[in-house]
């Protein structure tokens, strides 16, 4: 009779245990790391980058070597790293795309 209150006990513990770790569920944003050779590769991406992003950040001079910026795309955030000369080359990009007036 133990044994079987004792396995009725752990049934009811597991099952409650199963009930919290789904409350715990983070149904945010989707973040994704992606480097900037990548995300050249995608046009949607690139313009919400234009967007988004301004070349102010490239003088921080205590970020080391790889500098990351976050751009938000249909609910989708997107970590992009680089190095600062790949990031200036990408600004270039957008000097050179704009049409003249």
């Amino acid at each position: 009779m133990k044994a079987t209150k004792l396995i009725l006990i752990v049934a009811f513990l597991s099952f409650a245990a199963m009930g919290y770790s789904k409350a715990d569920i983070n149904h945010g944003p989707l973040t994704v790391k992606i480097t900037l050779e990548n995300a050249i590769q995608k046009p949607a991406l690139v313009a919400a980058m234009h967007q988004q992003l301004d070349p102010g950040f490239l003088q921080n001079e205590q970020q080391g070597r790889i500098f990351t910026a976050k751009v938000v795309l249909r609910r989708t955030t997107y970590v992009i790293s680089g190095s600062r000369a790949a990031w200036m080359e990408f600004f270039k990009m957008r000097l050179d795309a704009e049409p003249e007036r």
